[in-house]
């Protein structure tokens, strides 16, 4: 292997492997660095797995050697025992595209062969709930086949309503996603609590930024993380002593611009130091598109080929967009799913 990823590659690999890990992290850690060396995501995937635990790192590993067609079976499972895989899309600041984020990924499992469910913590705005109800009527008017998880609102709000919908929700199920209102709220602390993939999407601003790290006006440098980093890392550590299980956090860079800018390469940067110091992994998300906002009334998704009417090419950018974001994710998926997304 030549080249500078593959130089950036192997520096990486020994820098993660050295950092402080159980004996199995550090193995298994080493085998990914391996694998991962000379990719375009080399850095993303070795850089945010710094202090996570082995399940974290076998289900990233997964998902990357899926990627290559190799066989996974023994690791691609349900990581919850038998119970669905909960995941949290969660931001105290509204207009990241959480619920619109939340709804895709909710489809692409349900379409690709999982058993979904989803609970809306918004009872005002109800985007996500609404965006279903959208999906329903369209099927009813167009006598349409369109795939829709099993949805809720959750009434009343409550921690302890919320134990009793998990509870009710997850027979069956594979994937269960929790989409929290954008402000702070005791219901979305529990469900944060009792994730097992916390997804925080932000646009790609400095404004979005200083929700989890603070950064220095002149070099642009983490100066340190924000009160969102501490509340996620306090109740990381809730869950831990809870069940002994580790809550996986992926930091969502929605609203990406298709040009390279020095904003766009600042953010990146200061999100890559503060992974390192919070734990959480960066995951590129949606870009900015008008299609997403076309979308709701009718309920429809990028997935929904067929009843898209034309399909362009910022389509098919789009739907690839998806598709990397969900495998990013690294869920205990289907093995098929987990190896190739097609959203056909």
């Amino acid at each position: 292997m030549v080249g500078p990823a593959a130089g950036i590659g192997h520096q990486r690999h020994m820098a993660i492997v050295q950092r402080p890990h159980g004996r199995h992290e550090r193995n298994r850690l080493s085998r990914l660095a391996k694998g991962v060396e000379g990719s375009a995501q080399c850095g993303t995937i070795l850089d945010g797995l710094h202090g996570q635990s082995l399940a974290v790192i076998e289900r990233v590993a997964a998902s990357n050697e899926g990627q290559r067609g190799e066989s996974r079976k023994d690791i691609i499972v349900s990581m919850s025992g038998g119970k669905p895989h909960i995941i949290v899309f969660a931001n105290e600041k509204g207009g990241s595209g959480k619920s619109t984020t939340a709804v895709h990924t909710a489809v692409a499992l349900t379409v690709s062969g999982h058993k979904v469910a989803a609970i809306d913590l918004d009872t005002r705005q109800k985007t996500l709930a609404r965006y279903f109800e959208n999906r329903e009527a369209t099927t009813k008017r167009r006598e349409a086949e369109l795939e829709t998880p099993v949805y809720v609102v959750l009434d009343p709000l409550t921690p302890e309503a919320l134990d009793q919908e998990i509870a009710r929700l997850s027979v069956g199920q594979d994937f269960l996603i929790i989409d929290t209102p954008g402000r702070d709220d005791p219901v979305a602390r529990a469900a944060i609590a009792r994730a097992d993939t916390l997804v925080t999407p932000i646009n790609d601003s400095f404004v979005d930024l200083d929700l989890i790290g603070q950064v220095d006006p002149e070099s642009f440098r983490v100066s340190k993380p924000s009160f969102y980093a501490e509340l996620i890392w306090d109740l990381r550590k809730e869950r831990a002593r809870a069940d002994g299980a580790t809550v996986d956090w992926v930091v969502l860079r929605n609203r990406l611009q298709h040009l390279d800018a020095h904003n766009m390469r600042r953010v990146g940067a200061a999100l890559a130091e503060l992974s390192k110091r919070v734990g959480f992994r960066t995951v590129p998300g949606l870009s900015e598109r008008v299609i997403y906002r076309e979308l709701f009334p009718r309920g429809l998704t990028l997935l929904d080929k067929k009843h898209l009417g034309g399909f362009s090419v910022s389509h098919v950018a789009a739907r690839q967009e998806l598709r990397e974001m969900i495998s990013s994710f690294a869920l205990p998926t289907h093995e098929a799913a987990q190896r190739e997304l097609s959203f056909a």
